[in-house]
C-alpha cells in the first residue's frame, strides 16, 4: 500500500521490519515477501534492474499455480517483474511475464484490473517489437476488457490514441 501511495519512506520502514521478522522466523519462505516488496521499492526508485533482482528472487518463492491458496499471490508477483523487464528494455522477458499474467486463473478472478492491463503492455511490447497486429489485437482485448472503466482512466486513453495511430477505427473500447 505505501509503494502505491508512493511513500518509499514507509515501505522501506515496512522493508525493514519485515527483515527483523523474518530472522525470528522459523520458516524460510518469509524472505518471500521482503524480496517482493524491496522490488516494488526498487521499481516506484526508478531501478528496473535492481527490480528485476528482487522479484525473480521472490517469484522463485511462489509454488504452482495448482497449489491451493497461491493463485491469488501469482500475479502479484509476475505482473510486476514483467513491468521491470519493460522498464529496462527487455521485451522479450516482457512478453513473456505479461503473457502468464494472463493465464493465471488468479489473475482473472483476484485481480482483474492487472489481468486487463497486461493486455495493454502486451500492446506497447508488441509495438516496441514492431508486430502491428498483435499490438491491435492486445489493445483491443484490454479496451474489451475495460470497457466499464472509468472515464480518464490513462491506460484505456492511451489505448484508444494508440489504436488510433495503429490504424484501426475500431478504437472506442467496444469492439
Amino acid at each position: 500500500a505505501a509503494v502505491e501511495r508512493h511513500d518509499l519512506f514507509e515501505a522501506e520502514r515496512t522493508a525493514a521490519e519485515l527483515e527483523i521478522s523474518a530472522l525470528k522466523s522459523p520458516y524460510n519462505n518469509e524472505r518471500e515477501k521482503i524480496e517482493l516488496l524491496q522490488g516494488l521499492i526498487d521499481l516506484e526508485k526508478g531501478e528496473p534492474s535492481k527490480a528485476i533482482e528482487n522479484l525473480k528472487k521472490a517469484c522463485s518463492w511462489v509454488p504452482s499455480e495448482m497449489l491451493s491458496g497461491y493463485m491469488e499471490t501469482q500475479t502479484l508477483h509476475y505482473y510486476p517483474l514483467a513491468l521491470a523487464y519493460f522498464r529496462t528494455g527487455d521485451m522479450t522477458k516482457a512478453r513473456a511475464e505479461f503473457e502468464r499474467v494472463t493465464t493465471l486463473t488468479g489473475a482473472k478472478y483476484w485481480f482483474g484490473d492487472l489481468y486487463a492491463k497486461s493486455f495493454y503492455w502486451l500492446g506497447k511490447v508488441a509495438e516496441a517489437q514492431k508486430d502491428k497486429k498483435r499490438a491491435i489485437e492486445n489493445y483491443g482485448q484490454f479496451l474489451d476488457l475495460g470497457k466499464d472503466a472509468d472515464p480518464g482512466t490513462p491506460e484505456v486513453e492511451d489505448a484508444r490514441k494508440r489504436l488510433t495511430a495503429l490504424g484501426d477505427g475500431s478504437a472506442s473500447g467496444t469492439r
